[in-house]
Parts: C-alpha cells; sequence; structure tokens
C-alpha cells in the first residue's frame, strides 16, 4: 500500500522530528468543481509487473460529503472508474471533524459510531502507475445539497497493489 502523509505527530517532537506539519492531508475539497491534487509515491514498478497483479485500486476516505457529492478523481491525468461507495464509513484513525489526536500512545483509540465517513474506491489500470511520484487530481463534480458551507475533506488517500499469490 502507498499513502499520502497526514498531518500530525507526536505531541512532544520538536522542529520537524517525528512531525508531518507540512502534510498534504487532510485537504479541503471546494464543492465549485475546482480541482486539487495530490501526489503519492509510488515504489513498486507496477506497470512493469502488470502480469503479476490481480488489483490496483485507489481509496480515498473523505469527510463531510453528503449523498448529493460525486467526487472525480484521475491519475496521472487519466480519469478513474467508482468501484465502491460506502456512506457509512468508519475509521477509528480519523477524528473529523474533531480535533486530531496527536500520534502515538497505545493505539487503543475506538471507532465513533456516529461517525459519519465515505469510502470511495477506484479501480486502476496498472499501466497508468509510473514508478515514483504520481499526480493524483480530485473534484467535485457534483454538489446538490443546500448547504453551501459544507466542508468535504480528503482525509486519507491509499494506493493498494494486490499481488498475484505464487
Amino acid at each position: 500500500m502507498f499513502v499520502v502523509q497526514r498531518r500530525g505527530g507526536y505531541p512532544w517532537a520538536e522542529g520537524y522530528f517525528n512531525r508531518n506539519d507540512n502534510a498534504a492531508l487532510p485537504l479541503e475539497l471546494p464543492i465549485d468543481g475546482d480541482p486539487r491534487s495530490l501526489y503519492v509515491y509510488i515504489g513498486d514498478d507496477v506497470s512493469a509487473n502488470a502480469q503479476q497483479i490481480k488489483q490496483v485500486l485507489l481509496r480515498l476516505v473523505v469527510s463531510g460529503a453528503d449523498v448529493s457529492n460525486k467526487i472525480e478523481v484521475g491519475l496521472n491525468r487519466v480519469p478513474l472508474s467508482l468501484n465502491v461507495r460506502d456512506d457509512g464509513w468508519k475509521d477509528r484513525q480519523i477524528f473529523s471533524p474533531g480535533p486530531q489526536s496527536p500520534s502515538g500512545g497505545v493505539n487503543n483509540w475506538k471507532s465513533d459510531p456516529n461517525q459519519k465517513l465515505l469510502r470511495l474506491d477506484y479501480e486502476v489500470t496498472p499501466s497508468y502507475c509510473k514508478l515514483g511520484t504520481n499526480q493524483v487530481t480530485l473534484r467535485c463534480a457534483e454538489h446538490n445539497s443546500r448547504n453551501t458551507t459544507v466542508s468535504i475533506k480528503i482525509e486519507k488517500l491509499e494506493l493498494h497493489v494486490h499481488y498475484v499469490e505464487a
């Protein structure tokens, strides 16, 4: 799995050691359709090893979205097809809309039963992936809610590469 870093870090750290203060996520996605870009580093040559790969998917975890929101995603300027939409996703590592807890600790956080996240899985053709930095473009293509003050945030971006078992 290849990920885009989230802001946060150890609260006792000084300077940049063990901190991600400049990380790209969470990223606010405007509801007016203005695109945003994130960059994910892929350390495997997915395109060259396509014969050994069962599936590649790009997963987004989003807060603040509702059923009227349609998020378009592209990888290296190629549009991706939505494979799975889960409007009731729970993630114990995400605390939105509340403040994010610092990293570290005993890792015993519980999922909030009232949490409302959106999980979007997009199918990726292996040849779309480059070894190294890959551009992911995101755009809120539809927003039919009357609430114009909504804040849609990309909380997580993960690229999952599933290899064929030997």
